[in-house]
């Protein structure tokens, strides 16, 4: 089975107009634009006054992007005009999926994408028989921990995942203050077995 692309709609709640959207993996070409993407995606950021100086920071380096576009476990939303809209780049490791980065442009914000997204990597890793999805996250941003807590991802102990404790301490190099932020896991043994067993 290959995840490469699906398609959805999703209306407009303020013109009830349809966006129409695909999604496919990432290719090593989409690298160069995703820093911008990243950027723009982030100006949301300047709505909650003790983050807005993340505005100004230091997006991830094309280069980057690339090493994890290389890895197979990136995807890309693109709109009907083949444009790229959000993003999400992620890396598996030790049967685990970890998502690194996740983005939409403001435009098209709070329309499902960022969802989707986080539906078909959640879809790829039960195919890979991943154990787990981990992220960080800030705690309190709506966008952020709220919004994947509702998709069954829970807050960890760090005391017991030292690997994501370590990238948060990573992430302060960044300017990301580590208590505003959290370690969160999605487990997927139960829905992987129950996904080869279809």
């Amino acid at each position: 089975m290959k995840y490469v692309c699906c398609s959805g709609t999703q209306e407009n709640q303020q013109h009830g107009e349809p966006f129409r959207f695909s999604i496919r993996t990432a290719e090593i070409d989409d690298g160069d634009i995703l820093p911008a993407l990243e950027n723009a995606a982030g100006m949301v950021f300047r709505t909650i006054p003790a983050l807005a100086h993340l505005v100004d920071g230091e997006d991830l380096p094309v280069a980057r992007y690339k090493e994890l576009i290389s890895k197979r476990a990136s995807w890309v939303a693109v709109d009907s005009g083949s444009s790229l809209v959000a993003f999400l780049c992620g890396e598996t490791e030790r049967n685990v999926l970890h998502l690194w980065e996740l983005g939409v442009l403001p435009d098209v914000q709070r329309r499902g994408l960022g969802r989707a997204l986080v539906d078909h990597a959640i879809e790829f890793a039960k195919h890979e028989s991943c154990k787990a999805i981990t992220l960080t996250t800030f705690r309190e941003v709506p966008w952020n921990a709220p919004f994947y807590e509702s998709m069954g991802f829970k807050i960890v102990d760090l005391d017991k995942h030292e690997r994501l404790s370590a990238i948060l301490r990573e992430e302060t190099k960044r300017g990301l203050e580590i208590e505003l932020r959290c370690a969160m896991m999605l487990s997927l043994e139960e829905r992987v077995s129950e996904f080869h067993g279809r």
